[in-house]
């Protein structure tokens, strides 16, 4: 995964960060989250991540699925008439 920084702003160090992020010649933008909405965030990579485990259970299944169908078919004696 790529990495990504977060930066805390807050009322005591907004300032400071703009100016240090000027100074490296960062470009500046906010995306300010709620406490709820990040808890929400949370939340929703956490149901992202059940489902996508859902899936792979599934997939897994009908992988099995089919080798067990594949394997019967090899085994079995074809009748020629």
């Amino acid at each position: 995964m790529r990495n990504v920084e977060w930066i805390v702003l807050n009322e005591a160090n907004v300032d400071e960060v703009i100016k240090k992020l000027n100074s490296e010649g960062k470009a500046f933008a906010l995306y300010a989250l709620t406490g709820e909405g990040y808890g929400n965030l949370g939340l929703n990579f956490s149901d992202i991540r059940a489902l996508v485990q859902q899936q792979q259970a599934i997939i897994a299944a009908y992988e099995g699925y089919y080798k067990e169908a594949e394997q019967a078919l090899d085994k079995a004696v074809v009748v020629d008439n």
